[in-house]
């Protein structure tokens, strides 16, 4: 059966005996697991902060379960099949065990939470840090799967693990506003002073990932022959429509209408400001989706030695 699901998904590219899905599969896994589990995570330090009774806290903690899930199907998909997940347990590499069982715990632990509020509180309190450690750990298994289980260029330069993390925090933080500037939107027991220090903490989040976005593609040029022609086609060759369109709709636009907010938001009324608010948060999470399947585009576009 192993040998059959290997044979099956074998077309999609093996390295060291893992197949790796590359494209859009691996950037739409990657987007919905950020999503999913750092969605949580920021829910649940607002529910420990006093904020569980808001309507975008609890709606973030009751989606983060089906998020994980549907990023498990774009990591099936990227495989070839759904069987392909079942061939993963019987290939348990370190990485591939940590990214399995870790987002399995999150799911299962994260759905109890959810769906489960009559739970002792000490037990739904142990819920919610298994929940929140498994979502750590998850990035910390699918990172090092990207990485070292795949000989692809571009994702093996050093400064990839934090590009991953802030990434992920901003995907998770711009979730939880999301909700709470469309729950403020309608109505919602959702004041429009917690949607700005949520949306502060993104828009502090912005310089620095598009520092280490750069610092990342400065030394993939300057990496060797296969990371050189990697970061060359992902800046100006075949991936660079896409990775320019995913560096301004992710970081430019955004940026712009924070700064737009910080020096006009006193002039604007709150419905405006949702509004405002939920535009910038919208295209930042779309771009950050655009980057990453840019740059796993790049890396399968990108010959190996010894490859025609």
């Amino acid at each position: 059966m192993v040998d059959l699901i290997s044979a099956i998904i074998g077309s999609f590219g093996q390295t060291q005996g893992i197949p790796l899905p590359w494209g859009w599969e691996t950037a739409t896994y990657y987007w919905l697991a950020s999503i999913a589990s750092f969605a949580f995570v920021a829910a649940f330090v607002a529910s420990l902060l006093g904020q569980g009774e808001r309507w975008a806290v609890k709606w973030s903690i009751r989606l983060a379960a089906p998020i994980a899930i549907l990023s498990l199907l774009a990591e099936a998909t990227g495989l070839g099949n759904l069987g392909a997940l079942f061939w993963i347990f019987s290939n348990m590499s370190s990485y591939l065990a940590i990214d399995a069982a870790s987002a399995l715990v999150f799911i299962l632990a994260s759905l109890i939470y959810a769906f489960f509020p009559k739970l002792h509180k000490y037990v739904r309190g142990a819920l919610g840090w298994i929940a929140t450690a498994a979502a750590s750990i998850w990035l910390i298994g699918r990172t090092g799967l990207l990485i070292s289980a795949s000989t692809r260029p571009f994702l093996a330069t050093s400064s990839i693990p934090a590009l991953l993390l802030i990434s992920s925090v901003m995907l998770g933080t711009a979730t939880l506003a999301l909700l709470w500037s469309l729950g403020a939107f309608a109505g919602r027991k959702d004041t429009l002073d917690g949607l700005i220090k949520l949306n502060s903490l993104i828009a502090s989040s912005i310089p620095v990932f598009a520092f280490i976005l750069g610092f990342q593609i400065v030394g993939a040029l300057y990496g060797g022959e296969t990371l050189t022609k990697s970061a060359t086609m992902l800046v100006s060759g075949a991936s660079s429509l896409i990775f320019w369109t995913g560096v301004i709709v992710s970081l430019i636009i955004p940026g712009i209408i924070y700064i737009i907010l910080y020096f006009f938001k006193r002039r604007m009324s709150e419905k405006a400001q949702y509004v405002t608010f939920t535009f910038a948060t919208v295209f930042m999470m779309v771009g950050i989706l655009i980057l990453y399947g840019a740059m796993f585009s790049a890396g399968l576009r990108t010959p190996l030695p010894g490859e025609a």
